[in-house]
């Protein structure tokens, strides 16, 4: 799913027809909470707890990604520290 300000026209109709799913909209919410903390400039643990915080909001629906997500806070947190990724490590 694009960002909020990638979003073409037609892109956003058709967002708005699937939004009406409450659990799709909670989901797209929180998605654009994260990217924001991620573009934000804070430090690790502050990212940590931003996150942490999402995470007690996202386990009412989505308990196994929050799960997920918090077994590995702590590497997902180091992108704060040099705000650099191993995904293209990884997608080798």
């Amino acid at each position: 799913m694009n960002n909020q300000v990638n979003l073409t026209d037609e892109d956003k109709e058709e967002l708005k027809l699937l939004l009406n799913s409450p659990s799709l909209k909670i989901a797209r919410e929180l998605k654009e909470e994260l990217i924001t903390t991620y573009n934000s400039n804070i430090t690790a643990s502050g990212g940590m707890r931003t996150i942490k915080k999402r995470l007690i909001s996202a386990r009412v629906m989505f308990s196994s990604v929050a799960d997920t997500i918090d077994s590995h806070i702590d590497e997902i947190c180091n992108y704060f520290n040099h705000r650099t990724t191993s995904g293209v490590t990884e997608g080798i």
